[in-house]
């Protein structure tokens, strides 16, 4: 099985079974970001950024062309003067005939078209979701019940989103929560203007929606009051594992630590990630015995051959362990300077490569400030 492609433009990494798809994609939504900002990984000579799309276009049509033309079509496949060139999917047959320098003239000019068929299309393509990157509220909440529980859940997603996403300050989250209830307000407004000049009997009464209205608008105000009321209701819905804190001396300076099993045991209850890790540890096993002088993780040296852990059990998961430094800075209070902070984290060495490399993969462990740590 051909590992998935994911999109490093997204912000959920949305993922691919080709390529070839994924080009399409950036072609088509992500050509004039602003921030277009990506790295060619498909082959160990690369790495380069290409800050446009036309030069990650250029790279891709003069190094990689033969990923641009793998196409499922069969050979004596011919359009007919009838035939539309959508019902190929999408498929540009004229890139193979491009010249190395020349830009793909005929694929732009169908670029609109090809927009408009993309939503349709990617619902029926054979993409692999990657757990770790998908929606965590789980499909079964399309058909729960409803009640003011269910709707501060997903309220909570939606600002976990708006912060961790965006980079938004807990002062303007509460600011959107203002405004949603001012909304609120609002829509009730309209419920009861239209419900006093209606002449037909009203199934609910009003004294009850604006009970139910009152009650989500409370709710929004809770999660926003403050940044605990926020943390504790991401543990409730999403699993959030607060971290510890741990006392260095008798001066009242501690660290943190996020406790490793918890983190570990929200990764792997995610859907399908055991069977993606399995599927990744058996397929570099397979690699290494063809080629024994390939060392794909720590398991193939000759240190792993020697530890007893391993040799009681040869299956367990791999964990790669980080510590960093870097230097924060409080512009305000008596502790105004640069602090420098100790960061150690890790992540699933099993994990696929195109995964196990993408930044929100890293989880923290622990952090500290140097001075007190030394």
């Amino acid at each position: 099985m051909c590992p998935p492609h994911f999109c490093p433009l997204c912000q959920n990494h949305q993922s691919f079974s080709a390529f070839v798809s994924l080009y399409k994609h950036i072609r088509s939504i992500h050509r004039n970001d602003k921030t277009f900002n990506i790295r060619c990984s498909l082959n160990p000579g690369c790495g380069s950024v290409y800050t446009t799309f036309e030069s990650y276009r250029s790279h891709l049509n003069r190094y990689h062309r033969d990923l641009l033309n793998d196409y499922s079509i069969p050979i004596d496949h011919s359009l007919n003067m009838t035939e539309h060139p959508s019902s190929l999917l999408f498929s540009n047959m004229n890139i193979i005939q491009d010249k190395e320098d020349e830009p793909f003239v005929e694929q732009e000019n169908s670029d609109e078209d090809e927009l408009e068929k993309f939503e349709d299309i990617r619902s029926s393509e054979n993409n692999i979701p990657w757990p770790l990157s998908t929606g965590l509220i789980n499909e079964e909440d399309d058909i729960e019940q409803f009640t003011v529980n269910s709707f501060e859940k997903h309220y909570v997603r939606f600002l976990l989103d708006l912060r961790e996403g965006h980079l938004l300050p807990q002062s303007i989250i509460k600011s959107i929560t203002n405004y949603f209830t001012a909304v609120l307000n609002i829509l009730f407004k309209i419920i009861h203007h239209q419900a006093t000049q209606s002449s037909n009997s009203l199934l609910i009464p009003l004294a009850d929606i604006e009970k139910l209205i009152l009650q989500i608008k409370t709710s929004m105000c809770n999660i926003t009051k403050n940044e605990h009321q926020f943390s504790k209701r991401c543990e409730e819905h999403f699993g959030y594992v607060a971290p510890c804190e741990i006392k260095i001396n008798d001066q009242g300076d501690c660290g943190y630590y996020v406790p490793i099993e918890r983190s570990i045991k929200n990764l792997l209850n995610k859907p399908d990630v055991i069977t993606y890790l399995i599927d990744n540890l058996n397929d570099n096993i397979v690699q290494t015995k063809k080629d024994p002088d390939l060392m794909l993780t720590y398991r193939d040296g000759t240190e792993a051959k020697d530890n007893s852990l391993l040799k009681l059990n040869p299956n367990v998961f791999l964990i790669q362990f980080y510590s960093d430094g870097i230097g924060v800075t409080n512009p305000i209070g008596p502790k105004k300077d640069e602090h420098k902070l100790t960061l150690y984290y890790f992540v699933l060495e099993d994990l696929p490569d195109v995964v196990r490399s993408m930044l929100h993969q890293l989880v923290l462990l622990e952090y500290v400030v140097q001075n007190i740590y030394h």
